[in-house]
């Protein structure tokens, strides 16, 4: 008999995608970890893990990258992968460690170690064009293959089969010293594995980008100079952007997202102090209200948007703004969102704090910098939009990808 400790759906993609995936432990206490197909056409996907899991084995073993074991289970209508439960510490645990204690030195061991292997292990082949590439990542231009061909060798050699989701929480150190050569390191959720070609390039940016956006922006450290550790260029990044957009949308094509159905329906939670804000701005449904004076004096706003793109159905646009004003003060910023016929649009804007911003201008009189934010709502790809950023009198705009001249950046 098996006891259930945890289940998670994942169920907001295409029908043959879409799992259930369990934590179970047997009569002994041994844990295993089990994952459903939800639908009959999801079987497929299924049974594909085991044959994944062995040539992935195949691929990176000799380079000190395994990938945990998998069995097929039938019983009756239902179909399942088998894995065992691993212990061990993964390497987004350990490289979250280094941040709080502020180990730049083994930030950057984990990061080149990491680089390293993805470029060393998996065998090389040349990257080729296919029709299964363009149907998952998008059809390639000229001019995008031409920029492959002239980046880095990682940009036009590809491993024999491709895990993209080798990303730090899916890779378990089994040692003391996770960054060292000779540690061994196993993979887990290999679930979006291909067997076309794909370039290391892309797999190592999607990394970097999940190690950034999930822990490393707390650092100081832009996205632009984490690839740089890759030597991944702006031009070469943009592609692998525009590949991971069409990958979410091929992913979740059929399916909306609850988290898209509440961006679409407009709730939000609204803090008591914006319900207290006589200036009223905490009625916007597509802002977020700083409480403000009427008398307050803007000099300037700064502003810097780090990342703007399209996923699953989603606008997003991430970075930090901020406002200076006369009497010496630096002070959050309202935010809204509209769109290019100036109507408001319903978004889900949060606030994180930006220490390295108040690092970069010598600021030194605010102990919480509350001014990086992400923001999110939900539109048509090629929809026109406007980020509003204001304070007291003054307002800066940002026209989809285009600062208005006003702005200080």
């Amino acid at each position: 008999m098996e006891r259930t400790l945890y289940s998670k759906y994942s169920n907001e993609r295409a029908e043959q995608f879409c799992i259930r995936t369990d934590i179970v432990a047997g009569d002994d206490g041994e844990r295993s970890v089990v994952k459903h197909a939800l639908t009959p056409s999801g079987r497929a996907h299924i049974e594909n893990l085991a044959e994944y899991c062995h040539r992935l084995n195949e691929a990176y073993r000799p380079g000190g990258i395994t990938f945990c074991p998998c069995r097929i289970r039938a019983r009756g209508e239902d179909v399942a992968a088998v894995f065992p439960f691993l212990g061990g510490t993964p390497l987004q645990e350990t490289l979250e460690r280094a941040v709080e204690s502020g180990d730049d030195g083994q930030i950057t061991r984990i990061l080149g170690e990491y680089i390293r292997r993805l470029r060393a292990e998996g065998g090389r082949i040349p990257f080729t064009l296919t029709a299964e590439f363009a149907q998952v990542f998008g059809a390639l231009s000229a001019q995008d293959a031409e920029i492959l061909a002239n980046a880095g060798e990682w940009a036009h050699t590809s491993a024999q089969i491709s895990d993209i989701d080798m990303i730090l929480p899916n890779l378990f150190a089994e040692g003391e010293d996770a960054a060292a050569e000779e540690t061994p390191w196993q993979a887990i959720d290999y679930e979006w594995t291909f067997t076309f070609p794909i370039p290391k390039g892309f797999l190592i940016y999607r990394g970097l980008y999940f190690a950034y956006y999930q822990v490393l922006y707390r650092i100081g450290k832009s996205p632009e100079e984490l690839l740089a550790l890759a030597d991944i260029g702006e031009d070469e990044a943009g592609i692998y952007r525009r590949m991971e957009e069409h990958f979410q949308n091929w992913l979740g094509s059929g399916a909306l997202p609850v988290r898209n159905m509440q961006r679409l329906l407009g709730t939000r939670v609204i803090p008591l102090e914006e319900l207290l804000d006589s200036s009223g701005s905490g009625n916007d449904p597509g802002s977020a209200g700083v409480l403000e004076e009427e008398w307050l004096r803007v000099r300037k706003i700064r502003f810097q948007i780090d990342r703007e793109e399209y996923q699953d159905g989603s606008h997003v646009c991430s970075g930090w703004a901020f406002a200076e004003t006369w009497d010496g003060r630096y002070l959050p910023v309202n935010i809204r969102v509209d769109s290019g016929n100036g109507d408001r649009v319903s978004a889900e804007i949060s606030r994180r704090e930006r220490q390295d911003v108040a690092q970069a201008f010598h600021i030194r009189r605010v102990s919480r910098p509350a001014w990086g934010f992400d923001c999110v709502w939900v539109a048509p790809k090629e929809a026109d939009w406007e980020l509003k950023l204001s304070l007291g009198r003054k307002e800066c705009t940002y026209r989809g990808g285009t600062p208005d001249a006003g702005c200080d950046r």
